[in-house]
């Protein structure tokens, strides 16, 4: 089951989902019922389940589109019964179980309110007008190692209640548990169970902000599927002591050689990156970022190098600054830069 929120993490959610398709993924995921539609008239053919709430109201949308929506409490799925039932029609689901995050699904953190979840979740298999396809839930501690024992409580609730919901009700219904974070750390949360959930690890980014490598986990390996680039827009030669863009926080402390690139916090290169250590990668060299990041220009030290005006600039990702290593350089995780790349950026899309 692919994850394609954020319009696929903002690298396009209907390119991928059709590059997937052909590849034979049969089952998509995505936050809002927008997202769910625009798959559908894009000619998505899979399974497309949507893992946020969805207002009663749009009933019919969902049946419609033959979008999967997931039930995040009883009281909900009694009235998104009630409306599909009006309208005879019949609407997929999946049963979301809160396990441990605290965020949605029905609440079953620990053994006092297990029976109780278990209940709630029989009542919904047999509510008319929704066809459950499945129960899953999501961990919170999954990439901690030094939590795992949350991890198995997690496991352990969830097992318990699939388990007893699936003997109880007689229903065939699809186990999933594992995102990205378990993906890489957890085998125990995808062996025997229907579906793993991958999001940031298909573009080579770790769900984390700590240093990862191939030996980590699963010994996954994670490689930079995408990169932000860029083109320079000036080359200017300044004396010591001259000040770098707004506030003047940085300095030039010997001859120096700025190169300006069109970019900035308006195309997610964010104001966070300008800290020690970030770098762009021009004419195959590592030149450091200076000053503050404007909205769409950002300068860089190229001094010692041949820059000239239309060289291709990369700014992080696959042949510039690894995804991983930014995050640990700036707290900023590696999901967030391609979700806010707006649409004045082109995307291209190579070796399709």
């Amino acid at each position: 089951m692919v994850m394609l929120k954020a319009n696929g993490y903002g690298l396009g959610a209907v390119r991928l989902a059709k590059l997937y398709e052909e590849r034979g993924c049969d089952f998509f995921a995505i936050a809002c019922i927008e997202e769910g539609i625009e798959l559908r008239e894009a000619g998505i053919r899979g399974d497309v389940m949507i893992m946020g709430y969805t207002e009663a109201c749009y009933a019919e949308l969902l049946a419609d589109y033959d979008l999967t929506q997931s039930l995040v409490s009883l009281d909900y799925a009694r009235q998104l019964s009630l409306k599909a039932s009006r309208l005879r029609k019949t609407i997929k689901t999946q049963i979301q179980l809160d396990t441990g995050m605290s965020r949605v699904g029905i609440f079953s953190q620990g053994e006092s309110f297990l029976e109780t979840a278990v209940s709630q979740c029989c009542e919904i298999c047999g509510l008319p007008g929704l066809d459950v396809k499945g129960i899953y839930t999501h961990m919170a501690v999954a990439d901690d190692l030094s939590r795992e024992a949350y991890t198995q409580w997690q496991l352990d609730s969830y097992t318990y209640i699939a388990g007893a919901v699936i003997a109880r009700t007689g229903k065939h219904i699809l186990r999933h548990i594992a995102a990205s974070p378990s993906i890489l750390y957890q085998p125990e949360t995808y062996r025997g169970y229907d579906y793993v959930r991958p999001g940031v690890v298909l573009y080579g980014a770790a769900p984390h902000n700590r240093p990862y490598n191939e030996n980590d986990g699963i010994g996954m390996q994670l490689k930079d599927a995408y990169s932000l680039r860029s083109r320079v827009a000036m080359v200017k030669d300044v004396p010591a002591g001259t000040g770098v863009s707004y506030d003047l926080l940085y300095t030039t402390n010997r001859p120096t050689r700025i190169a300006t690139v069109s970019v900035g916090y308006g195309d997610a290169y964010l104001r966070a990156f300008a800290v020690p250590g970030v770098y762009a990668v021009i004419r195959g060299k590592k030149c450091p970022q200076i000053g503050k990041i404007c909205m769409d220009m950002t300068m860089f030290d190229v001094t010692g190098t041949d820059v000239e005006v239309d060289d291709e600039v990369i700014l992080l990702g696959y042949g510039g600054i690894p995804i991983n290593e930014l995050g640990l350089l700036t707290g900023v995780t590696a999901v967030t830069v391609p979700c806010l790349v707006p649409n004045r950026d082109p995307h291209v899309y190579i070796n399709e």
